[in-house]
């Protein structure tokens, strides 16, 4: 194997989302390039195993519901829709 097959197999590799090839294995032991690659991304898969989502504030789902009717209800300023078959642009503020 080469270091651009084996750089397609290193997301899985690091995941242990597959066995990894003899051929593979082979070449990892003997390539210092791809033993680094793997090694950051399985470091970088521990530290998002670890990563904890922020909760959302209590009452997000009341603020969001409350500007996307605001939205909604707010004329277009082009006169024409975003595609969206209900209303007009959602403005980003």
């Amino acid at each position: 194997m080469n270091c651009n097959q084996i750089h397609e197999l290193l997301p899985d590799l690091a995941a242990g989302m597959e066995a990894s090839p003899p051929a593979a294995t082979q070449h990892i032991a003997s390539c210092a390039d791809c033993a680094a690659r793997l090694s950051e991304l399985q470091k970088t898969m521990a530290l998002l195993d670890e990563w904890q989502t922020p909760e959302p504030s209590p009452y997000f789902d009341t603020r969001l519901q409350a500007r996307l009717r605001e939205e909604m209800a707010r004329p277009s300023q082009h006169g024409v829709g975003c595609g969206v078959q209900r209303g007009p642009c959602l403005s980003l503020r």
